[in-house]
């Protein structure tokens, strides 16, 4: 996968127009923003893609099919028993489990989710006979794979750190050296728990790879993979917005939608859940990384 590749996909004028008709909905709904603010941060994202397009590696043949005849077997079939998954959580999330939302019952929440994403499709697909391996949880690669974290780690950071408050603490020289690591630690765990694994299992190593197989278009599984990851927020959203469908539908259309081809394109170079599921986790980490400092204690005010 290129960014060529993307660009000439089939699939990338409609992910490019629900992104803008959503960015620009969400100027309507939140005033403070701006359309123009809204491209600079998703240029942002593509530089971030672009970096990382060039500097991971994966040694694979760019000719060779995206997916192999043992990662996927009933492409269809299995494509859509997970979206009858998805689609049934997301509906579970917007009714039975708002109140939990409302009264901020993190525990039950995410217990819930890695149940439906983690929980049910690992014992179909292994009833269905694929191991761990074929599903992204491997050694082979790992070295490689772990290396590349880091990098992609490195290149997203500036971003992460100057977007949020964590700068003040970054930056603004408060924390030793050993509370900067205890903190990213935490934030590593956190992310990991509230969505890196389970996310990046659920959008990428099984989503992502049967519509790239249906598409047989790695790109385009990837940036439709990247649409239902985006929709995948909007039970949170409408619940955040007290019921406002449309403005739901443009928070998660403009900002959880755009952030998702970077995991997808690393999932694509690696096909080892390691690389996708550390930046995922470091990036949900690090951005939350002043809120999660000061709940373990490492941040004192």
């Amino acid at each position: 996968m290129t960014p060529k590749e993307v660009a000439t996909s089939r699939s990338f004028p409609l992910f490019f127009l629900l992104w803008l008709g959503a960015s620009h909905a969400l100027t309507m709904y939140e005033h403070q923003r701006s359309l123009l603010g809204q491209i600079l941060i998703s240029l942002v994202f593509l530089a971030q893609f672009l970096i990382l397009s060039a500097l991971v590696k994966t040694g694979r043949d760019a000719d060779s099919p995206p997916i192999t005849g043992s990662d996927v077997r009933d492409p269809r079939g299995e494509t859509i028993f997970l979206l009858a998954v998805y689609l049934l959580a997301m509906g579970i999330e917007l009714t039975l489990f708002k109140p939990w939302f409302l009264m901020k019952r993190r525990f039950e929440l995410i217990t819930a989710f890695w149940v439906f994403y983690v929980a049910v499709p690992a014992i179909f697909f292994r009833l269905r006979g694929y191991r761990l391996s074929d599903l992204g949880i491997t050694r082979a690669g790992l070295v490689r794979s772990l290396g590349n974290a880091v990098l992609a780690a490195l290149v997203v950071l500036p971003f992460l750190v100057s977007s949020s408050s964590s700068s003040t603490y970054f930056l603004g020289g408060k924390l030793t050296a050993g509370q900067l690591f205890a903190g990213t630690g935490a934030g590593l765990v956190y992310g990991f728990l509230m969505a890196g694994f389970f996310e990046e299992f659920f959008f990428r190593a099984l989503l992502q790879s049967r519509l790239a197989c249906l598409a047989k278009s790695e790109t385009d599984g990837m940036l439709i993979s990247s649409v239902l990851f985006g929709l995948y927020h909007l039970p949170s959203r409408i619940i955040q917005t007290n019921g406002d469908w449309g403005h739901a539908f443009a928070l998660t259309l403009s900002a959880q939608m755009i952030i998702s081809p970077i995991y997808g394109l690393l999932w694509a170079r690696s096909r080892n859940l390691a690389l996708p599921v550390f930046v995922h986790s470091f990036m949900d980490g690090m951005s939350g990384f002043a809120s999660i400092g000061k709940a373990v204690g490492i941040i004192h005010e």
